[in-house]
Formats: C-alpha cells, structure tokens, sequence
C-alpha cells in the first residue's frame, strides 16, 4: 500500500518535545537531522577504510580509481536525466490520480531500457576514444566496470525518490548505509584480503551495488507495477530534458579538473589531489541533509503560492549553516589528513582547505537559487548558469593548473563556484523581486573560512596539543551557538518561513 505524503506544513503551539518533532517544523528538523546522518554513515565507512587503503593503493592507484569514479559520475548524470527532481515533484500528482503504481512502473522501466543502450554504446565507442586521445587510465577494464556500477545506482533512483516524497527519511538513509556498507565490505576484501589493488576497489563497489539491486528490486515489486505509461515518460522527459545540460555541466565542472590533471601533472599527484576532494566533498554532504529535507516543501511551498514570502527566510538560516561547516572543517582538515592518510598524501590538506571554499560555495548555489528557480518551474535557467559556472572554472583551471599545479585547480573550483552563483543571480532578477543579497553570503562565508584558516594555522606544542585546542576552540564557538538556539526554542521554533 502506498502511504500518503506528511500533511502541509501548518502553525503548531505544542510545547511537548515528541509532538514539537511531529509538527510541519519538527518534521523538517527530523528529516533534516536524518537525512545528514544518512549522508554521514556512508561517509563514515569511507573514512574508516581510507587509512587502509591509503597503504595498499598507491599515489597512482588513487589516480585510476579517481579518474574512472569521476568518469562514471558523468555517466551516471547522463544515465539518471536528472529524474529525481521529477519523481518528487510529480509523484504527488500520480497519487491525486491514484496511479502511482504505473507512476513508479514506467519511469523505471524507461531507466532501465535506457541505461542498458547508453552502457552499450559506451563500450562499443570509448576504447578507442580513450586510445586516440592517449588517456593515462585505459577504458578496460578500469572505466568500464566504473560506469556499469553507475548504470545499476541509477536505477536506485526510484525506489529512493520513493522514499523521499513519502518523507520516510529513515527508510532512504537506512537504504543509502546499506549500499556504502556492502560496498565498502567487498572493496576490504578484494584490496586487503586478496590483493586485488585498485581494481579490487571497482569490483568491490560492483559487487555491492549488484546485491543492492535485488533489494531495490524487491521494493519495487511492492511500490510498482510492470507498465508503461508513455504519457509519464513524456512528461519526465518535458520536465528532464532542460536540466540535463545544466546536469551534465555541473558534472563536467566538477570532473574537469580530474581531466585537466589528467593531461598536465603525473598520475601520483592527481592521486594526492582526489585524496584531498575526498575530505573536501564531506563538508557538502552535511548540507544534503538540508536540502533532502526542505526540497519537497519548496515544491509544495511554490504550489501554494508561498514562497516568495518564505524563501529568504530559509535563505538567511541556511547561510548560517554553510558559514558553520566552512570554519569547521578549514579548521580541522589539516588534523583530519594526518589522522586518516598515509604519509605520501600528508599534504593533501592544502588542497583540501581551497577545494572547501569552493565545494561549499557551489552547494549553497545549489540549495538556494536553483531549487527556487526549479520550483516555480523555470528550469530552462539551469543549463546557462551551470555552463557560466563551468566556462568559468575551465579558463581558471587551463590558467592556473600549468602555473601552480593541484593548486590551481582547487583554486579553479572556487572561481567556477562564484560564477556559477553570479549567474544564478543575474536570472532571478528577472523572475523574482526578492532581495536576494547574495554578495552578503558570500562575504560571511569568506569571513567563516578565514576564521576556520586562523585555527587550523594555530602552532603551539605538538600536533596532538595543537589538534586538542583548535577542538576546544571550535566546542566553545559550537556550545555557544547550541545554547543560544536552545534559548531562542524556548521562544518556539525560529521562523524559518516553515510554518
């Protein structure tokens, strides 16, 4: 039976904790909380196995493993055409029309059948690709085990959109941790246990997802039924279609600097560099949790009507929190390094603190201006602010990177993730007359990563007396803050425009 989606979000008075966490607000503030620690489980498990693998993958493993996961991220862009988004938005319309089972039914099988063609394609055209273009990493077998993991995580992609416009956030994390572990399991085994290297790495993460797919399976058999709608195809592919380039060059932004290294520093450097995006892409994972939580209600908000009066309102609560994650792990990434690699990757922590400046930036454009301008179903603005955002980058990245190297093309992220902002900007003040003061936010995430680079330059004994109070620094700073929230609860919940 398909539940219904959590009612509006309405005023609630209740003083009871229990209830305060079952009203609209609360509801969010659970989901929130959920969904970041769904996003931090499996990130857990990645950092738990990094010092393991660290010693049995060298500097150029950690470049093949980097480039061919970088490589399947776009095939996985390209393979998913952005669906989620449409799920979501039109799950809502499907169960109005009690037809939710077809719902779920043809839009799974029209990933299927899609992904099947393009994964075929892909290995009939990109061997000789990468030979002609003289690719450090080949295709096989490295690239192509990457993309058919990918083809089977897209498919995922129904039964945890599923999850998410019924609100079961526990469901979806408990499904997320399951995938992570698994694969984390196998990848163990096949790199420590039997010495496979790094395609052990792939076949672990292969491995884990086929398992993963009897269970996605299985759910399906529950949620849906074998059909095929056209008339539901052809509406993802109305709704898809205009955000798959913007889709497509976010990836390629993202992946560009993977390419640009590629071609101009040796395969160990470009292993120490995705070392240091690995701790930088922790820092985006807490904001994911936000966005899970608040994308449904943005939806609905725009369906009501509401939200201009309740956007900035969000705007203003969220810069506080990437303000937050920007100080904290600048400030400890050096700490984090030196805990987690070996010591051939020591120096990854530069890299690290630009690629956080840069990763956090983008995501807050992520979770603002976007979801407000796909809300209200201008998605045709996607593709030019992304291909702004990546023009950018690349110039930055072909300047810097032969310059100053994996420095470069942190450095590059940053100037990508401001343009791409910029650009976004320049498109909402044609839709919307919000006052949007997106140059502010900036600004106080600048102050926030520089604050966070004070501390993490903080020398006084030795490293472990060191790491100790830039902890005790960041726990007062942290303590602070919790008790000036739990002061401003007792007023009733902030007016995040949630209620």
């Amino acid at each position: 039976m398909i539940p219904e989606p959590a009612a509006p979000f309405a005023a609630q008075t209740s003083t009871n904790l229990w209830s305060r966490l079952t009203t609209p607000f609360g509801r969010v503030v659970r989901n929130t909380g959920i969904y970041t620690i769904g996003a931090l489980l499996p990130q857990a498990i990645t950092v738990i196995l990094l010092p393991i693998f660290t010693r049995y993958l060298s500097t150029e493993d950690y470049g093949i493993l980097s480039y061919s996961l970088v490589a399947a991220t776009f095939f996985s862009s390209l393979g998913s055409l952005s669906i989620q988004p449409f799920i979501i938005r039109h799950y809502y319309d499907a169960l109005a029309a009690n037809d939710t089972q077809r719902f779920f039914g043809s839009i799974f099988l029209f990933l299927l059948a899609y992904n099947a063609v393009l994964l075929t394609v892909s290995s009939l055209v990109l061997p000789s690709v990468f030979a002609a273009a003289q690719i450090q990493v080949p295709f096989r077998p490295y690239v192509q085990i990457a993309f058919l993991s990918a083809m089977l995580q897209v498919l995922a992609l129904v039964p945890m959109c599923y999850f998410r416009a019924t609100e079961r956030a526990t469901a979806y994390v408990g499904l997320a941790f399951l995938a992570a572990l698994l694969n984390g399991c196998f990848s163990l085994y096949l790199v420590v246990g039997l010495g496979f290297g790094v395609i052990g790495r792939l076949y672990g993460q292969l491995a884990g997802d086929m398992l993963m797919l009897i269970v996605y399976l299985a759910i399906m058999s529950r949620i849906a039924r074998v059909a095929w709608r056209t008339e539901y195809v052809r509406r993802a592919l109305i709704f898809c279609l205009p955000l798959l380039p913007a889709q497509l060059l976010s990836v390629f932004s993202s992946m560009s600097d993977r390419l640009v290294l590629e071609r101009l520093v040796p395969l160990s450097d470009l292993g120490v560099y995705s070392v240091a995006a690995g701790v930088a892409a922790m820092a985006p994972l807490l904001t994911s949790g936000v966005y899970s939580a608040i994308q449904p209600q943005i939806f609905r908000m725009a369906k009501d009507g509401e939200l201009d009066r309740r956007m900035l309102p969000i705007k203003k609560h969220l810069v506080w929190i990437f303000m937050a994650l920007m100080c904290l792990f600048i400030a400890l990434a050096r700490d984090v390094v030196s805990l987690l690699v070996a010591p051939a990757f020591r120096d990854s922590y530069k890299v690290a603190t630009l690629l956080i400046i840069g990763t956090l930036i983008q995501s807050f454009a992520t979770n603002v201006p976007s979801q407000y301008l796909m809300a209200i179903g201008k998605t045709k603005y996607e593709t030019p602010s992304r291909l702004g955002g990546a023009v950018a980058g690349l110039i930055s990245m072909l300047v810097l990177v032969p310059w100053l190297g994996v420095y470069g093309a942190a450095s590059a992220s940053i100037v990508a993730a401001l343009a791409t902002l910029t650009v976004y900007r320049w498109f909402l003040r044609s839709q919307s007359s919000l006052d949007w003061r997106f140059g502010r936010d900036v600004a106080l995430m600048g102050a926030a990563a520089a604050a966070g680079y004070g501390i993490q330059q903080f020398h006084v004994a030795g490293p472990l007396v060191d790491s100790a109070i830039r902890l005790g620094v960041l726990g007062a700073i942290t303590i602070t803050c919790l008790v000036r929230w739990g002061a401003a609860m007792q007023k009733g919940p902030p007016n995040l425009g949630l209620s």
